[in-house]
């Protein structure tokens, strides 16, 4: 599938000047189970779990009309919140509602993992997981025609993949 070509990709030697570069960042994620949840299947036997409440809130702080980025970044995450709870088609093992992964609404986990609002469940293990690397290849395709955001477990196989951008 497109996980070991990307896998290919993506690693490698340090870049030489000119070439892509590639970043690696833990991102520390919560434990707990919110009492209501939607679940984001990622692949690997691993799914995000998003706070049904915080999606709610997110969608009922944002503005109807933006004038400033600020207003228009909220703008735009409830848009996906909301695009993640439309999607909703059934419940899983933990009882979260499991969403699809409709048009962009999945770069909210970015977002919720930059607040340190995000969860990862691991079906394998049964168990939260408490931190994950975030891998940055190109973000501006500066120096190549894509970027992406690769989301891991440390040292393991990639689980979610989003592109940051294409030439």
């Amino acid at each position: 599938m497109i996980a070991p070509l990307l896998a290919t990709l993506l690693s490698g030697p340090t870049a030489l000047p000119g070439e892509a570069t590639r970043s690696i960042h833990p991102v520390r994620l919560m434990t707990d189970a919110p009492a209501r949840c939607v679940s984001l299947p990622s692949g690997q036997g691993m799914s995000f779990v998003l706070d049904r409440d915080e999606l709610d809130a997110i969608i009922d702080a944002a503005p109807k009309h933006w004038t400033t980025e600020a207003e228009r970044q909220a703008f735009i995450r409830a848009r996906r919140a909301r695009a993640l709870l439309d999607a909703v088609e059934g419940t899983d093992a933990l009882g979260c509602a499991v969403a699809g992964r409709p048009a962009d609404s999945e770069y909210l986990v970015l977002h919720l993992g930059e607040q340190g609002r995000l969860r990862a469940w691991d079906a394998g293990a049964g168990a939260f997981v408490p931190l994950v690397e975030r891998l940055e290849y190109n973000l501006d395709c500066r120096q190549g025609l894509f970027g992406t955001y690769t989301f891991r477990k440390p040292g393991g196989e990639e689980f979610f993949f989003l592109m940051s951008c294409i030439r």
